[in-house]
């Protein structure tokens, strides 16, 4: 469902349950992590944070990626559309 996000109530099937993923678990949760896998290929040892730098957010967002201890953090915003990114702006904050 990569770039599927925020999703849509009557959209595509992957639409749809993003939406209803967004809507019934994600905002209510207190932290949402991005899991991606890299397929067969060897990959860089790296975790990315999708959150602009001026994001209420960030701060909290790159202490997150630090405490799993990958070797490197990419900093960019990357492609709309990723849970990455349209989470920060709706998950609860405590």
């Amino acid at each position: 469902m990569n770039r599927c996000f925020p999703g849509k109530k009557n959209g595509t099937s992957s639409e749809r349950v993003a939406y209803k993923l967004l809507h019934e678990a994600i905002i209510k949760s207190q932290y949402c992590i991005d899991l991606h896998q890299g397929g067969v290929c060897p990959m860089i040892d790296s975790l990315n944070v999708r959150v602009d730098r001026r994001h209420k957010l960030y701060k909290k967002c790159m202490e997150l990626a630090r405490i799993f201890g990958i070797g490197y953090i990419l900093d960019q915003k990357g492609p709309k559309g990723q849970l990455a990114q349209t989470a920060p702006d709706r998950v609860y904050h405590y």
